[in-house]
């Protein structure tokens, strides 16, 4: 009895409603009717920005942190990531400070009441409760990851700001500004900079994406390409995708390109992605030693970036690898699993989520596989399965064609 008292104490604590007393201050300016001032980004001296998803969104912030530093210098600058990301933040040159929390997504209130909990002990122990001037929260769609929830805390006396979608807030959190997002179907990075253009900073519109490398990053990336001791173009093959199956073209598909890269189109091929694509890049080393390196599982995600810099080329399912493939400036062949005729504004979309800035073919389905209508709302690899592997080599032809048109001009 005791312990079903004290999980129900523990789950209404967990609630969203309870974040309204994360900050006692700011409760009771709105309990008084007062509404905090808006500080301009001149005026803020210390700034949070909290960004909670996966790599490639994260990797879609950085025009964001780098017209926010222009448009707020003196600012002390935190940037707070899931961990997964810090390696990738660790060096960026905008935020004066790298922090990380175990994001996940869920609603289960065993995970929130955890990641409240450490919020909290970050508060207390790294910022010493001073808190912030002002929290920003670019991410908009579902808040699956509570990072609203994360604001709470850690603005104390501050000004949290979120970004949210019209038809997509979760909770009816207290909340001092929000920017909703523009209706019209538009690329993340711009969704981002419209963000900071709404909040004051009205030069924000430079989209190009970065990465930040260490010297020890390229050198390990020039040291994985000497292995081929010839002078191949180098393609990179990203057979793994975060997000569900869905996403993830079947491993015999790229098989085939592989070997039609390798034996037909002369190039050496570096098989990059986390431990769940290590097997499939050992197979492929196994049967094309000479042409094929398997890094998968095998680097940090800034020795990846350096690889990818590296490669001319790129083929790739809708993937944290891809987008640091497009910052990093390599052509690129997405395989989406987002039909043709699909919602331009769904998460899949690469409207919305494809490269940015890089020269690019997108090969997807040309509609929906039934049952699926508009998206695919399946778990495992389904509408993605009608994108063959000739239509992906019929795109990296074209950008070899393209690329050859270029350097004759």
């Amino acid at each position: 009895m005791l312990i079903n008292l004290a999980r129900a104490i523990v789950h209404r604590l967990a609630r969203p409603e309870f974040t309204r007393w994360a900050a006692p201050v700011r409760t009771l300016r709105q309990v008084c009717g007062i509404r905090p001032v808006r500080l301009s980004l001149t005026q803020a001296k210390r700034i949070l920005v909290i960004r909670p998803d996966e790599i490639g969104d994260f990797v879609l912030t950085s025009p964001f942190l780098r017209e926010l530093r222009r448009a707020a210098p003196q600012a002390h600058i935190t940037l707070l990531v899931k961990i997964a990301c810090h390696d990738l933040a660790q060096n960026c040159p905008y935020a004066d400070r790298i922090e990380h929390l175990d994001f996940h997504p869920g609603r289960t209130w065993r995970r929130r009441f955890k990641l409240m909990l450490a919020a909290w002990n970050f508060r207390r122990k790294r910022l010493r409760f001073r808190g912030f001037d002002l929290v920003l929260l670019p991410r908009r769609g579902p808040d699956c990851y509570d990072s609203e929830l994360v604001g709470h805390i850690l603005a104390g006396r501050g000004t949290l700001v979120v970004h949210r979608e019209k038809g997509m807030e979760d909770f009816n959190l207290p909340l001092d500004f929000e920017a909703w997002s523009n209706p019209c179907t538009e690329h993340e990075a711009l969704h981002n900079l419209r963000f900071l253009r709404w909040y004051g900073a009205r030069d924000a519109v430079d989209s190009r994406l970065e990465l930040w490398l260490s010297p020890d990053d390229e050198r390990v990336a020039h040291k994985m390409t000497g292995q081929f001791g010839d002078d191949r173009r180098l393609c990179a093959i990203v057979p793994s995708a975060g997000g569900g199956q869905r996403k993830i073209w079947p491993a015999e598909n790229f098989a085939k390109v592989i070997r039609v890269l390798c034996e037909d189109l002369h190039f050496n091929v570096v098989v990059v992605g986390g431990g769940d694509a290590a097997d499939f890049g050992t197979r492929m080393e196994a049967e094309i030693p000479r042409h094929v390196l398997n890094t998968a599982g095998q680097l940090t995600l800034r020795q990846s970036a350096a690889l990818l810099k590296r490669c001319q080329l790129t083929v790739a399912n809708d993937s944290g690898p891809m987008q640091m493939a497009a910052a990093a400036g390599s052509q690129i062949v997405l395989i989406s699993c987002h039909p043709l005729d699909g919602n331009p504004r769904h998460a899949t979309s690469p409207a919305r989520f494809g490269p940015r800035g890089s020269v690019c073919k997108v090969v997807q389905p040309v509609s929906a596989t039934v049952p699926c209508e508009g998206y695919c709302v399946q778990r495992s690899s389904h509408c993605i399965r009608s994108v063959s592997p000739a239509q992906v080599l019929e795109g990296v032809i074209q950008l070899l064609s393209e690329q050859t048109l270029r350097l004759a001009k």
